[in-house]
């Protein structure tokens, strides 16, 4: 994986399945920011703690 690319190719394509899921649910645009973001969060924070080597 290169170092630009944080996120797994599986993680994407499921991101991008959720994405399309909470914008069917959500009609109201900031909530669907909301969600989506959080969604975002909860990948950036697991790629960022197994990138970190334990000291």
């Amino acid at each position: 994986m290169s170092k630009n690319n944080t996120i797994k190719k599986s993680d994407k394509k499921f991101i991008r399945l959720e994405k399309a899921r909470i914008r069917a649910q959500f009609f109201d645009i900031k909530k669907q920011e909301e969600k989506i973001n959080e969604l975002y969060q909860r990948f950036t924070k697991k790629d960022k703690k197994s990138i970190q080597s334990p000291v």
